[in-house]
């Protein structure tokens, strides 16, 4: 199995660990600190650590990296070595909240709608969420997000991700932080929605010259990736 890590000249984290559950992901959070947490595509475990920093116990990753697996499980992370497929195929347990960051793009295009059928139907509760973050095709960076990672398979806009996911079963949909002001100031937000009101509207009079556009009544995400939590 290849190590994507160390193809990536990352032998440990590439930025420190989360402090805290962002608050766009708080925000959609049960209160219930006994919530059953997975993160397929853990990575060095920046996500399993905020949780468990924030008091979460009942948590478990998954990464197909030897180097991420030994770093998680040095933090004392409950971590396994497998791959998303191998591990949804074996796997009998189920989960409050799956987490999927940065990992459906390096899927197959033909395996995308299996995975997510897989987990809706096995690895969520009936109340359970998907929590998933990918690279946006809409964003000034789209380009370099597909091919910048020559695992890229694919990448999405907010209108593709809404439909494998309900190609899944998911009905629930929502994006989240959609702007990227969450984490920041006050006043950094009210000048950052500013910024992007003048910059959506260059970009539409751009769009016009040429006679391209995006789908009508779309969602609108500029921002270099798409967050989004879906529900049964």
């Amino acid at each position: 199995m290849e190590d994507y890590f160390e193809r990536r000249d990352l032998t440990a984290p590439a930025e420190e660990p989360l402090k805290k559950i962002p608050r766009f992901l708080q925000r959609v959070l049960p209160e219930n600190r006994d919530l059953k947490i997975l993160d397929l595509g853990c990575g060095f475990g920046s996500m399993l650590l905020s949780f468990r920093s924030a008091g979460y116990q009942d948590l478990k990753g998954v990464d197909s990296s030897q180097r991420a697996v030994e770093y998680c499980q040095n933090q004392g992370l409950k971590v396994e070595r497998a791959m998303v497929g191998d591990f949804l195929n074996r796997n009998q347990e189920q989960y409050d909240l799956v987490i999927m960051t940065h990992v459906l793009e390096h899927l197959a295009k033909e395996e995308v709608i299996s995975v997510l059928t897989k987990i809706y139907h096995s690895l969520l509760g009936e109340n359970g969420q998907l929590f998933l973050t990918v690279p946006n095709a809409q964003a000034s960076t789209g380009c370099y997000a597909m091919f910048g990672d020559f695992t890229h398979q694919t990448i999405y806009t907010s209108d593709s991700l809404i439909y494998v996911l309900r190609a899944a079963g998911f009905s629930k949909i929502s994006f989240l932080d959609i702007d990227c002001t969450s984490e920041i100031p006050p006043l950094k937000k009210i000048l950052r929605k500013a910024a992007l009101f003048i910059y959506k509207g260059v970009i539409g009079a751009i769009n016009r010259i040429p006679h391209t556009y995006y789908r009508p009544g779309g969602v609108d995400i500029l921002s270099f990736e798409i967050k989004v939590i879906a529900q049964k």
